[in-house]
């Protein structure tokens, strides 16, 4: 049996600490709740459901922020539920930040920790965990809304807010013996369903902070914590994306439970169409028919297996995996190749080459139950086609971008070096599909400004259409992008200016990345923005963010052509480059080697993390000579040899009408938790 029911909207606050109200479970919810938050010179706050027999409380603490015109968080307000305050339906918001800018609208968003639109689109769903003695605790951490185009904000109504949807398991018909995970898939539908994220489009867009990009996913899952040896019914609660998923009639809508004697699953076929909507509740009711499946279990015999290919320097830890590799795969050595491949690639380029034995290399095993089987969409990436694999990797037809599913991937890395060294650690995921798609996702400490660039990465790459290009882009995504925490050089976004791109890029700067593109001021933007912005120069050699490396005794203007060159950060007006010609620079046109600015930002993040520079060292007159001397012994000497030997055939030239700058999230690292998103 299989019913959809719409329960309530936005589940969050039901049954959690601080005497959140008891959903009394089967009992529908005919109306939308409704949710006013009065904000400064009111008197309350309330959150109920129109079913007098469904309520909820604010708790303690809970808090919105206030976003003037949605992005600029920059000066966003927050107002918060003082901890003086008991759980009830009627509480007062008390302002802790002030909104410090006029807009011309604003926008009002829960949790208060996500400060922008951004921040809210770019909200992830994975890493749940369900403990059985408080079922539905989880769910207040990932909920969310937000109410957009907001004329003032002394009250703010999230009744019509865009808001997280929520899936009821009612799960029986079989004895489950110690179950730890519940997956939700349709598999054979062709497409992934499911968002990871609140993005509703699959699309790329820009914003102010950065880029993000629909995460799509075929399947969606909760860990579960605390269940016994022979539980005989399982209720479960999954937080899901408000982005609305329609289910056509005919499609297979798959259930499985992960547990101690192997992976069971249940199969519906919708008799007719349905969608999951947007900021309720819906339930999966399975009381029966409940089938083994061979390929999940089977697997587990080796399924991740570590091998520690190099022992080095803490604090410098390379994790590789692949994803859609079945078990033949690793029966005939095919698997161990294409991870020795990848490593070999990711130290292919200089500094990473030299200080290759400084770090720990580990391989992890990762069957799934498919290959990929995507259907090459020729010069950039695939179409899914529902295969199953185990990491969720996922292509945009006609765009280089891929993902996974983050939470996947950390289940299998953070057990190899333990939470403690996760935060920095680079993991890559080689994809076995043979098409161009390349996608990094750095997960960047907000917790402080950073000279380095603090934060652990995933960056997937598919094998590419041919060897070289496969290798290409393991360089760019995973040694450029992923660790040393660079931009692209390239641009495609044409005839456009956004002092936002100039926030966001400084933003950036200040955490330790992406130093290898700077803002761009042209004549048009000095006269259009001089009243605004104090100091604008003209950009030059004398004010750019690498002008301290003309002029030194390596002669980078004539050994690579070093300057200020308009266009980078993907924009070919607001930015720009220090190099310029693309075939020379790994981060432009996916070829030819690092550049001397991009050398050193690789340099420096080698040396901090293996403890050997101190905080604030970058931009010293001692660190630039350090560089200097060592890019002077070990890659200039060679410069022709290097280029010589970098690929730079047409096969690895990016097409930028499709390529995807990396991804980022906010957030850090919490041992016991994982990545905590802001």
């Amino acid at each position: 049996m299989f019913a959809v029911i719409l329960l309530l909207a936005a589940c969050a606050k039901e049954q959690l600490p601080q005497g959140r109200a008891v959903l009394a479970d089967g009992k529908p919810v005919p109306d939308v709740p409704y949710l006013t938050a009065i904000l400064p010179d009111a008197t309350k706050t309330v959150f109920r459901y129109a079913d007098q027999t469904l309520t909820a409380l604010w708790a303690y603490y809970d808090a919105v922020s206030i976003v003037p015109n949605g992005y600029d968080y920059y000066h966003a307000g927050v107002y918060r539920l003082p901890d003086t305050a008991a759980d009830r339906t009627y509480a007062c918001f008390e302002r802790e930040t002030a909104v410090g800018a006029t807009g011309d609208y604003y926008t009002a968003i829960y949790p208060g920790r996500l400060k922008s639109y951004a921040q809210f689109t770019q909200f992830r769903y994975e890493g749940q965990v369900q403990r059985k003695a408080a079922p539905m605790a989880h769910l207040m951490d990932y909920f969310s809304m937000l109410v957009d185009n907001l004329a003032s904000y002394g009250q703010v109504d999230f009744s019509a807010s865009t808001r997280s949807s929520c899936m009821r398991f009612d799960l029986s018909g079989m004895t489950f013996h110690t179950p730890t995970r519940i997956i939700l898939s349709c598999p054979g539908c062709g497409e992934a369903l499911f968002t990871l994220n609140n993005v509703t489009e699959n699309t790329l867009h820009y914003t102010s902070e950065t880029y993000y990009s629909a995460d799509k996913a075929t399947s969606l899952s909760l860990d579960l914590t605390g269940y016994g040896d022979a539980e005989q019914q399982i209720i479960a609660y999954m937080m899901m994306s408000n982005a609305a998923v329609s289910l056509p009639a005919g499609t297979i809508v798959r259930v499985k439970v992960e547990c101690e004697d192997g992976v069971w699953y249940n199969d519906q076929v919708l008799p007719a169409d349905m969608t999951l909507t947007p900021g309720y509740c819906h339930r999966l009711t399975v009381d029966g028919d409940w089938t083994r499946s061979t390929a999940d279990y089977t697997r587990y015999a080796y399924d991740g297996e570590v091998a520690q290919l190099q022992a080095g320097k803490a604090g410098l830890d390379l994790i590789i995996m692949g994803d859609g590799f079945i078990a033949e795969d690793f029966d005939n050595g095919t698997y161990d190749a294409v991870m020795q491949m990848a490593v070999d690639q990711f130290f292919y380029h200089q500094p990473l080459r030299d200080f290759r034995s400084d770090f720990n290399i580990y391989s992890v095993k990762v069957v799934s139950p498919e290959r990929p089987h995507a259907e090459n969409t020729g010069l950039n990436g695939a179409r899914n086609t529902g295969a199953e694999t185990a990491l969720g990797v996922f292509f945009t037809p006609n765009s280089t971008f891929l993902t996974g599913n983050h939470d996947a991937v950390l289940r299998y890395a953070a057990p190899v070096i333990g939470d403690s060294g996760m935060s920095n650690a680079t993991i890559l995921v080689v994809v076995n599909q043979a098409c161009y798609a390349g996608t990094c996702h750095n997960f960047y400490d907000t917790r402080d400004a950073s000279d380095y660039g603090r934060g652990f990465c995933i960056a997937y790459s598919a094998l590419g259409m041919s060897e070289e290009q496969g290798q290409c882009t393991i360089r760019h995504e995973a040694a450029g992008h992923g660790f040393g925490k660079l931009a692209d050089e390239y641009y495609y976004t044409v005839g456009t200016y956004s002092q936002a791109v100039w926030n966001s890029l400084a933003a950036f700067h200040a955490a330790g990345m992406y130093r290898n593109v700077d803002r761009y001021v042209d004549a048009f933007i000095y006269e259009q923005w001089q009243a605004s912005i104090s100091g604008l120069a003209l950009t030059d050699r004398t004010n750019v963010l690498w002008r301290d490396m003309f002029n030194t005794v390596n002669d980078y203007e004539t050994v690579e052509s070093l300057g200020v060159y308009q266009g980078g950060y993907t924009r070919d007006l607001d930015c720009c480059r220090p190099v310029a010609d693309g075939s020379r620079s790994v981060m432009s046109g996916n070829r030819g080697v690092f550049n001397a600015v991009c050398r050193r930002q690789i340099f420096y993040r080698l040396k901090r993390l293996s403890g050997e520079y101190s905080s604030d060292m970058y931009g010293t007159e001692a660190e630039l000579a350090a560089f200097l001397a060592w890019d002077a012994e070990h890659f200039l000497p060679g410069y022709d040899t290097w280029m010589a030997s970098a690929s730079i055939a047409p096969a690895c030239v990016l097409e930028n009408r499709g390529h995807t700058p990396p991804v980022c999230h906010a957030g850090h690292w919490e041992t016991g938790r994982g990545f905590v998103e802001e």
